[in-house]
């Protein structure tokens, strides 16, 4: 929406910065104020601030930062309303809306499809009014890159009719950049003959509303907690055990850092639980620091490994805990999606664990003024069912200011008034469903102990084997469900980024030199287990056979990956089996089990996990021959470790004496068999249909598959996370401090 600003002082300009994190948006309201006015930590709440440059009376609002990798539903409804709310600052709306990006950070398709996502709600008429802002420091030569080298920058730049900007944000007294820029802005101004960018006046009505019943019911919830309140006890706890549960990049680590006062736990990921003492305001505090998870992983997609270790936290601060402190993050939206998961998890603990759960919220200095009660109201549904379910115990931590000792002795002050409203009884697990899991874990370990020696022994052989020399030319396939790591392994194992996360559908193919062999490999797209439709699995079969058969080079192996981080059913044994049917039952004897994704077990071995899933996986193990490797795809500069593949594979092939044969004749008949009545039915499909991909819409698969997807569209945010730290080191761009990674599942 636009409105003529005629009447208004010709000499006033209204700015709005937006972008996602870390992007520069705060050092970039600075340095056009010229001087030091927003703060540059990030938080929820727009800034509002002005000044006089050159005669010209200049508004600048700064607004929070959405998530660069994250679909913007996966912001917080406090910040995607204050986004919004922010143009209500500069009535009757801003002249320019400076879109800002750091030019050092990868702008790639993904991150594109998130930025149209956040600026969708303000309309198509919101690019009129915008000019794109690229943050840098001290890069020469970047707007013939701008222009020349990235195409997606250059989608952004047609959007805005070509209209951009670069800041070079070290150097700050740098006039001239500035007074360009707002020579840019009084152009874009003048060519909309003087209009002003406005959002509709119902949508800020129905926001403000909004915001209005929130706050009213955030002040009712206020008075609730309050008047529930108990005294406490009358003699307080000389000791107190706490076990921590939450996703992976809650700030589970960080949160029992801070109630010890000391580094007491590594944030590195483990699947195990640790347990750590200290002495904190008088009382002997235990804290436990269970494993975490994916955000949006039901219990029956969760690894056995996993479910065992949360029974068993219990029994690492005897008798059992006083309070299980349930970590979630302000700055991500709790979804349905993620109460579903926090429910299920906490059930398998017993009814009775919700009288014992305390709802901690970590980086609660973004929220600042914002009441903890407002958050929670913001949120919706899903927030308030578990707040309730915990009677309403909730408590918020500033993570980044460990020294501030008033949260903790609070946070105790709250866990004994839980203690006192369950007249002084802790938390028991059953005896019953405890010794179930131990022994489940004894017998766990027996087996770990069997594959460890028979994998020594296969070792010794590949030494004596080794003396043979190397193989010249090497082909691998690489196979398995979507999200299972096929991307990040082939790139691992050619030690580059070559391939790309794609659903092009087709097969991908590169070739590398590796540890003395010429390497090809063959990247086959993901499929999905318990598809109703068929499809994926289908897809599978024809792009397995046409590795082979549209392929000059050998097939040394098959590789099969999987992902730590879920559980293996039989479910997924089945589609594996069916997919490689067509190849013949001698294919098994040329296939490897590749896991994936192993940082998740930390020091935990992967025969654990193996003997810990149960039969399954075991038995699909024995069919490839005992054959399996581990790849920690984040740390790709560990070359030991695919040499070591390699050398698998190797005795692999001379076990077979070659590689992988049958009649190319027959496999193209087998194609043809699949390919025909998949064009017949593709043929007779409904466009929409089409155009969806044949995602499945029901079953127990579909459900699990539509969560991983959604994921799926957005970078690896371990990866992006990486980058953008590694630019705030030579930036000094708005800093996410010590917040840990999110996770989201790899498109591979």
């Amino acid at each position: 929406m636009e409105t003529s600003g005629a009447s208004r002082c010709r000499s006033e300009r209204r700015i709005v910065l937006l972008g996602p994190k870390n992007s520069g948006k705060s050092s970039t309201g600075n340095i056009i104020l010229g001087k030091k006015e927003f703060d540059l930590k990030i938080q929820f709440q727009c800034q509002k601030k002005c000044a006089e440059i050159s005669g010209w009376e200049i508004t600048v609002v700064d607004t929070p930062g959405w998530w660069g990798t994250l679909p913007h539903e996966e912001n917080p409804e406090l910040h995607k309303q204050d986004v919004v709310l922010s143009f209500t600052r500069c009535a009757p709306g801003p002249h320019a809306i400076l879109l800002v990006l750091n030019v050092d950070m990868p702008f790639k398709q993904k991150k594109r499809d998130v930025l149209c996502e956040n600026m969708r709600c303000f309309g198509e008429d919101v690019w009129k009014h915008t000019i794109v802002l690229f943050t840098c420091v001290n890069q020469p030569g970047v707007e013939q890159f701008i222009e020349r080298e990235n195409e997606t920058f250059q989608w952004l730049l047609d959007k805005c009719e070509s209209r951009y900007h670069v800041l070079n944000i070290r150097n700050k007294g740098d006039g001239p950049q500035v007074t360009e820029l707002l020579k840019k802005i009084n152009n874009m101004v003048e060519g909309n003959k003087g209009r002003h960018y406005e959002i509709h006046g119902e949508t800020l009505q129905r926001l403000a509303e909004k915001r209005r019943n929130q706050e009213k019911k955030a002040e009712e919830r206020k008075v609730k907690i309050n008047q529930k309140k108990t005294t406490g006890l009358k003699h307080p706890l000389s000791e107190i055990r706490i076990v921590l549960l939450g996703y992976n990049g809650a700030g589970k680590s960080s949160t029992g850092n801070t109630i010890l006062g000391k580094s007491a736990f590594d944030s590195k990921r483990s699947i195990t639980s640790v347990m750590r003492q200290g002495a904190v305001a008088g009382r002997h505090i235990t804290v436990v620091d269970t494993a975490g998870r994916r955000r949006n992983l039901f219990s029956q997609y969760t690894p056995r490994l996993y479910k065992d270790e949360i029974m068993l936290s219990s029994s690492l601060c005897p008798p059992g805990p006083h309070v299980f402190l349930l970590v979630i993050r302000v700055d991500v939206a709790f979804t349905e999606v993620y109460r579903r998961a926090v429910e299920e998890h906490a059930s398998s603990l017993g009814v009775n664990i919700w009288d014992h759960m305390i709802v901690l919220f970590t980086f609660g200095d973004l929220l600042v003024e914002t009441s903890v009660e407002l958050f929670i109201e913001s949120e919706g549904d899903a927030l308030q069912w578990v707040i309730d379910k915990c009677g309403n115990r909730c408590h918020v931590f500033n993570n980044v200011d460990k020294g501030d000792a008033n949260q903790v002795t609070e946070l105790f002050e709250k866990i004994e008034e839980t203690v006192a409203g369950n007249e002084r009884q802790m938390y028991v697990t059953s005896d019953e469903n405890l010794q179930k899991v131990k022994e489940r874990r004894r017998k766990a370990e027996e087996r770990v102990k069997e594959m460890k020696d028979q994998e020594q022994k296969r070792n010794e052989a590949r030494r004596l084997m080794s003396a043979d020399g190397n193989m010249e030319k090497m082909g691998l396939v690489l196979f398995g469900p979507h999200c299972s790591g096929k991307i990040s392994a082939g790139n691992t194992i050619l030690g580059r980024e070559t391939f790309v996360k794609t659903w092009s559908g087709q097969n991908l193919k590169e070739s590398w030199e590796v540890a003395g062999r010429n390497l090809t490999v063959v990247c086959t797209p993901g499929f999905t287990k318990n598809d109703p439709l068929k499809k994926t699995l289908q897809d599978a079969k024809l792009n397995l056979l046409r590795s082979v058969t549209e392929s000059s080079s050998e097939t040394h192996a098959f590789i099969l990956t999987l992902c730590v981080d879920c559980s293996f059913a039989e479910e997924d044994k089945t589609a594996i089996t069916k997919i490689l049917e067509p190849l013949g039952e001698q294919v098994w004897k040329h296939t490897l089990v590749l896991f994936t994704d192993t940082d998740q077990l930390g020091d935990t071995p992967i025969e654990l996990f193996i003997a810990s899933e149960g039969d399954v996986l075991q038995c699909l193990i024995e069919k490839c021959g005992n054959r399996y490797h581990v790849l920690n795809v984040k740390n790709t500069g560990d070359g030991s470790q695919v040499t070591k593949l390699l050398e698998k594979i190797e005795e692999m092939v001379a076990g077979n004496r070659g590689c992988y044969e049958m009649d190319k004749e027959t496999l193209k008949e087998a194609e043809r068999r699949i390919a025909v009545p998949m064009k017949r039915a593709k043929s007779m499909e409904d466009p929409i249909n089409l155009a969806k991909d044949c995602t499945p819409t029901s079953g127990v698969g579909s459900e699990y598959m539509s969560l991983r997807e959604k994921d799926s569209t957005t970078e690896d945010f371990n990866i992006a996370m990486e980058s953008e730290k590694k630019s705030e080191e030579t930036s000094g761009l708005e800093s996410l401090g010590s917040i840990p990674e999110l996770e989201v599942f790899n498109l591979d």
